[in-house]
């Protein structure tokens, strides 16, 4: 598919962004954390509904994704320190928030996450908790 035939797609994951982690275990099973598995779940059913209604079908060719996850600043921050915050620096570690959205959308918005050549991932503080992905076929 060329890249004027591939829309850039474009959608918000509302609430705070949540990274890829480890997978837990219990008694030596393996099992992925409901809070990542519900995640990921949103991510899936976001992209799709949106990918559906522009028409867009599953890429197969080099793919770029760009991420901006933004998360409301502590109530303990003063004003003052609040107007200045921009960037968000310490945990999640912005690639395990690239995998999590990377992972999920294999067989949604591409056949494999390998396709993903371009990857840009910003943390900023804001005043509403959400994830921004757009995602543009290169050709």
């Amino acid at each position: 598919m060329d890249a004027s035939a591939c829309p850039t797609i474009s959608f918000t994951v509302p609430g705070i962004p949540v990274p890829w982690a480890r997978a837990g275990s219990k008694g030596g099973i393996r099992f992925t954390p409901r809070k990542q598995r519900d995640y990921g779940a949103a991510v899936r059913t976001i992209c799709a509904e949106t990918m559906r209604r522009a028409g867009a079908a599953l890429l197969d060719g080099p793919v770029q994704l760009s991420i901006r996850a933004t998360y409301v600043p502590p109530a303990s921050w003063s004003q003052k320190k609040r107007a200045a915050a921009q960037w968000r620096i310490g945990r999640p570690d912005a690639d395990n928030l690239g995998k999590l959205v990377a992972d999920n959308l294999n067989g949604v918005a591409w056949v494999d996450d390998a396709q993903v050549v371009s990857l840009h991932i910003w943390k900023t503080i804001g005043d509403r908790a959400e994830l921004v992905v757009e995602i543009r076929g290169l050709g």
